[in-house]
Order: structure tokens, then C-alpha cells, then sequence
């Protein structure tokens, strides 16, 4: 919940309003829900984590490796290129580290052409952003 928070307080803090965040990482549906500042569109964020938060899962507290977040990015994208085909502006919310960073930067071209917004958070919950904000 940590990126999920960070997320929310940085769009907060660009005037968005805060339409819908999931209160628990098991809740189904989209991460955050929020309107730009002027009103014209609606992002909607998907946001994946550093660690499992599964109590059950054997990696339970335990960093994703590269492979996984390289997952992780793949059904994020899947999920914000639906919010496109929908109307919606999209977003993906990631934890700030060098294998993310990595797999960002190796496509940040072509997430500039769908128009699609990276929030990188930082370990002390600091957010820079991939991409344009939504008016």
C-alpha cells in the first residue's frame, strides 16, 4: 500500500481529486481513481509493489526479482492499454529501483506515444513521474 499512498498523496498535492483507492492490496479493481484538476479527464493507476503481500505466499515480505517485476510491468500494461481503449487516461505506479527503472527506460518511447503516466516512488515515499499529467 505503500506506492499505492504515495500515488495518492502526490496527485493530491496536483490538485486531482481522489475518485477511488483500494483500502487492502487483495481488493479487486483499479488502484486508484482520480479526476485531472480541470475536470476534463479521469486517470486511472494501476500500481504494483516492492514485496509480496500475500501472508500465504513462501516470498511473503520478500522483494519480487527481475523476472517477476518484468510480470508485474506486462499485466500493468495489459490493464492501462484497456483504460485507453475505455476513454480513460492510464497510469502505472511502481516502486523506484534499478530493475524498474530499467524496464521503464526500455520502453519509455513507446509509453510516450499511448500517453501512458510512470510514478516512480522512492524509498522515502518521494514520487517523480514518466510522462505527462493529465489537464
Amino acid at each position: 500500500m505503500e506506492v499505492i499512498d504515495a500515488v495518492r498523496i502526490y496527485l493530491e498535492t496536483k490538485s486531482f481529486e481522489i475518485n477511488r483507492v483500494v483500502s487492502a492490496t487483495t481488493e479487486h479493481g483499479t488502484d486508484i481513481v482520480a479526476t485531472s484538476p480541470r475536470g476534463k479527464q479521469i486517470i486511472k493507476i494501476e500500481a504494483k509493489g516492492q514485496t509480496s503481500s500475500d501472508e500465504s505466499s513462501k516470498r511473503f515480505g520478500k522483494e519480487f526479482n527481475k523476472n517477476q517485476k518484468e510480470d508485474h510491468l506486462g499485466r500493468a500494461l495489459l490493464k492501462c492499454l484497456g483504460y485507453l481503449d475505455g476513454g480513460f487516461a492510464a497510469g502505472i505506479a511502481l516502486p523506484e529501483d534499478d530493475d524498474n527503472r530499467g524496464l521503464v527506460d526500455g520502453i519509455r518511447r513507446s509509453l510516450g506515444r499511448l500517453g501512458l503516466v510512470v510514478f516512480l516512488v522512492s524509498k522515502n515515499k518521494g514520487v517523480s513521474t514518466i510522462g505527462d499529467l493529465p489537464l
